[in-house]
């Protein structure tokens, strides 16, 4: 399995992490621009 290898699982995980702080980010600067 991919997962059984190091570096991948890191890269995925690495890649989620990106993703999620991307989505939180993002989030947060939709809401600043709601409330104005």
């Amino acid at each position: 399995e991919l997962s059984r290898l190091p570096g991948v699982r890191h890269t995925v995980t690495s890649m989620a992490m990106r993703e999620i702080k991307g989505d939180i980010s993002f989030a947060n600067a939709a809401g600043h621009a709601l409330r104005g």
